[in-house]
């Protein structure tokens, strides 16, 4: 078995969570517009910096900053997991390891990571749930406060495919 060199693949995330290949039952205890979220952050087929600049030629790995906070930190979803200091992501994170605390009081004392960590294997029927509306508001506030930076001038955006492209102007009918 090879191992699989990380920080290079765009599925990097998905490894570190997932070594097997099979039906995860979290996909039948939480509801579809919640795990359509969750689907998408283990994918990586979000609007993050770390994959929304994956596109841009000149943007290496390293320079994929978060655009909405100042912790000058590669914008992946570790990155929003843990030390995203957006004052919005900061609180839903706190309700979120709160929250799981009280729920399963023999992870009060470990870390941060390490409780991020054991939620995301996705494992705990318990905190299925629970992890998942919040990978869920960390996508949505992102989307929120970035909506307002790409909206400030009407120069043309990169798509995904490195595809320069004017957004269109919303009609007021």
């Amino acid at each position: 078995r090879q191992a699989i060199p990380t920080g290079v693949n765009k599925l990097d995330y998905y490894y570190k969570y997932k070594r097997i290949f099979r039906y995860e039952s979290y996909l039948d205890n939480i509801p579809r517009h919640v795990r359509m979220h969750v689907s998408r952050w283990r994918l990586s087929s979000h609007c993050l910096p770390i994959e929304i600049q994956r596109y841009i030629k000149s943007k290496k790995r390293e320079e994929r900053k978060c655009t909405i906070c100042n912790v000058d930190e590669v914008g992946d979803e570790n990155h929003y997991l843990l030390n995203c200091t957006n004052a919005e992501i900061a609180t839903v994170r706190s309700r979120f390891l709160d929250g799981i605390k009280k729920k399963i009081k023999s992870i009060e004392k470990f870390t941060k990571k390490n409780i991020i960590d054991y939620c995301m294997t996705m494992n705990d029927q318990d905190t299925h749930l629970l992890t998942a509306k919040f990978i869920m508001n960390i996508l949505i506030l992102y989307k929120e406060e970035t909506e307002g930076e790409s909206n400030k001038d009407d120069s043309p955006v990169v798509t995904r495919a490195g595809r320069l492209v004017k957004k269109p102007t919303k009609l007021n009918l």
